[in-house]
Formats: C-alpha cells, sequence, structure tokens
C-alpha cells in the first residue's frame, strides 16, 4: 500500500489481441462504443 506511483505495464498489456478483446468486453458491459482509431504501438514501437 501507500501513495501511487509510476509502475512498468506488464508485456501482455502490449498485446494487440488482449488490447482489443479488452475494448471489446468494456463496450458489452457497458453499452458505450467509441470509434476505432487504429492500432496501438507499444513504448518505443513508434
Amino acid at each position: 500500500m501507500g501513495h501511487p506511483r509510476p509502475v512498468i505495464s506488464s508485456p501482455e498489456s502490449y498485446e494487440v489481441a488482449v488490447q482489443q478483446r479488452l475494448w471489446s468486453v468494456s463496450e458489452d458491459l457497458t453499452g458505450v462504443t467509441f470509434p476505432s482509431f487504429g492500432p496501438l504501438s507499444s513504448p518505443g514501437g513508434r
């Protein structure tokens, strides 16, 4: 516990298929949809 601090994200969080699944499930559960802006890149992978 304690104060919030920056952390490094897990390698799985950069997997596009995992990102897409999380987004899809979030939209299904909330009923809120957003336009697609294309794939995201991992840090340093510009």
